[in-house]
């Protein structure tokens, strides 16, 4: 390889407007710097190292400088093929049942209890609990904790279209009537109890009226209503003496 030795000489001229010959070296004796000749330019060109850079963390510098900064992660990237160079960081785009939000994240804050947040490398496990509920009979809970409730019967119905669900179990006013019992209407009046079923001239609830086989020739309210049919026996009702 070839190259070229170098000498000394001093000359008494101003750098800035003298011609450097080509591939001589000039050393400005004002400011200390190198400046290489092309034997065309004046002063040459100015001889420099590669610089320092200062890195900064939050605004505060590290302890030593850089000559080389790497940039590493899936979510920046380094590009540029001429003297400049752009560093993209990648943000996060949150969605909403797959609508997106109006900002991006960097930063995902999982809150409630039923959600857990672990992992510690790079991947994170998100880990969403299902709500349980707690379901009593009189008081006491049942023996297993409950994410679903499914009402039926055709007195009871559950409406809502929010988070507010409305359970609505009709009948059970004893005022309203009861089918299969003699008498039609709860027997209570305005100064009744819940448990007074005997309103004395009424004939409702006693056996103060009854045949000679002791069974009541009133009306009766019946407490336990009766499901099913009557069933009817024939005695022998063309004789005179039974039934006729």
């Amino acid at each position: 390889m070839a190259f070229r030795k170098i000498k000394g000489s001093f000359k008494n001229r101003d750098i800035s407007t003298h011609v450097i010959e080509d591939t001589y070296l000039a050393h400005d004796t004002a400011t200390g710097q190198l400046r290489i000749g092309d034997g065309v330019t004046a002063g040459g060109t100015l001889v420099t190292t590669g610089s320092s850079l200062t890195i900064q963390e939050e605004g505060s510098s590290l302890s030593t400088d850089a000559e080389t900064l790497n940039f590493v992660g899936s979510a920046v990237t380094a590009t540029g093929d001429g003297a400049t160079k752009t560093i993209t960081i990648s943000s996060l785009t949150v969605q909403e049942e797959g609508s997106t939000l109006s900002t991006e994240a960097t930063t995902l804050n999982f809150v409630g209890s039923n959600v857990t947040a672990s992992g510690t490398g790079a991947t994170k496990t998100i880990t969403i609990s299902p709500l349980s509920l707690i379901v009593q009979e009189e008081g006491s809970s049942l023996s297993t904790a409950a994410t679903t409730l499914n009402f039926v019967g055709s007195s009871v119905t559950a409406t809502g279209d929010g988070a507010t669900k409305t359970i609505t179990v009709s009948g059970g006013d004893a005022s309203s009537g009861f089918p299969n019992s003699t008498s039609t209407s709860f027997p209570l009046t305005t100064d009744s109890s819940a448990t007074d079923f005997q309103e004395g001239s009424d004939g409702i609830g006693t056996a103060s009226a009854v045949d000679a086989f002791g069974v009541s020739i009133v009306s009766l309210f019946d407490c336990m209503e009766p499901i099913g049919s009557i069933a009817s026996t024939n005695f022998g009702d063309d004789e005179s003496h039974v039934g006729g």
